[in-house]
């Protein structure tokens, strides 16, 4: 089997980011390595961010368990509000 893939090497932040005639910075991914965390922006704005520890937060708000969800969501047919 061979593998390909793109590797971004870097000692701080590393990301790829999306733009348009409007804004270069739309979408991001970024990686930060002084605090091992992943962070995914639309809008310009992050949305999501995983910790070292796989914790998802998003909005800057610190999440108390490995879930947190701010706002509706729907899993299949079913919805909770």
């Amino acid at each position: 089997t061979t593998n390909t893939g793109i590797t971004l090497f870097g000692t701080g932040q590393v990301g790829i980011a999306f733009g348009d005639a409007s804004s270069e910075l739309s979408g991001q991914i970024r990686y930060q390595h002084s605090t091992d965390e992943f962070e995914f922006f639309t809008g310009n704005a992050e949305r999501l961010m995983i910790d070292s520890d796989g914790i998802n937060v998003t909005g800057h708000v610190t999440a108390s368990s490995n879930l947190q969800i701010d706002g509706d969501i729907k899993v299949g047919k079913y919805s909770a509000c």
